[in-house]
């Protein structure tokens, strides 16, 4: 999908909602893509909100960033991916604790356990890590010694990464989104969502004066629904 199809929904949904009157909806909606999740899919953007968070014990906002993922993108995953997935996402948690640990942040790693407790109870890969806390080399011991790797930490940051672009690519766009994405392939235009009416007046009057815009688009859609 080209990059700048969501940028063109958003902008056709805004400008849809100036034509009925729904300023509201319109301030709702510019809040949320100012602070919005998923950054237009950009794994980069991605792996690095995921570090801020380890870094600098951010683990509300971890474990929100997270539950969208599974929401939003795991969910549709194989059986087998989904096993990956939630194999990382119990990694990163286990990387944001070495973080702490590292820096001897105490008051992070019971405030960690305070928010995570519903995810840690009866999670099996937890049952040791409770006490990393009150371990004074827990980077020695098993079963912790690897996740203080700078190796493994960025083996597992590479591997992150991957996961999500596989993850993204197989995500089912909504379908406005795959409709615009359509008929912008099959036009072959170049129109932006920085495009303005005037421009797309413009061009319109530009066609033979028996052509139907209404027409063509009834034709594409046609052919997107077969």
């Amino acid at each position: 999908m080209r990059p700048d199809v969501v940028s063109l929904v958003d902008s056709l949904i805004k400008e849809y909602l100036t034509f009925r009157g729904f300023n509201a909806a319109i301030r709702h909606l510019d809040n949320d893509l100012k602070k919005e999740k998923d950054l237009k899919f950009k794994v980069d953007k991605l792996i690095e909100e995921v570090v801020q968070c380890v870094d600098c014990y951010e683990i509300e906002k971890l474990r929100s960033l997270w539950e969208f993922f599974n929401t939003k993108v795991f969910n549709g995953l194989s059986e087998e991916k989904s096993r990956t997935a939630s194999q990382f996402e119990n990694d990163v948690y286990k990387l944001y604790l070495v973080n702490c640990v590292n820096h001897k942040a105490t008051a992070k790693c019971a405030e960690f356990f305070e928010t995570m407790i519903g995810f840690l109870r009866s999670n099996h890969q937890w049952t040791e890590w409770f006490a990393i806390p009150y371990i004074a080399d827990a980077k020695d011991c098993e079963p912790f010694r690897k996740y203080f790797s700078k190796k493994w930490q960025e083996a597992f940051l590479v591997s992150l990464h991957n996961f999500f672009a596989i993850s993204f690519s197989v995500v089912a766009m909504p379908l406005l989104t795959e409709c615009v994405n359509e008929l912008m392939q099959a036009d072959g235009t170049s129109n932006t969502p920085n495009e303005t009416r005037g421009e797309r007046s413009a061009s319109r009057s530009r066609m033979p004066s028996g052509h139907s815009l209404s027409e063509d688009l009834m034709d594409d859609f046609a052919i997107i629904a077969q």
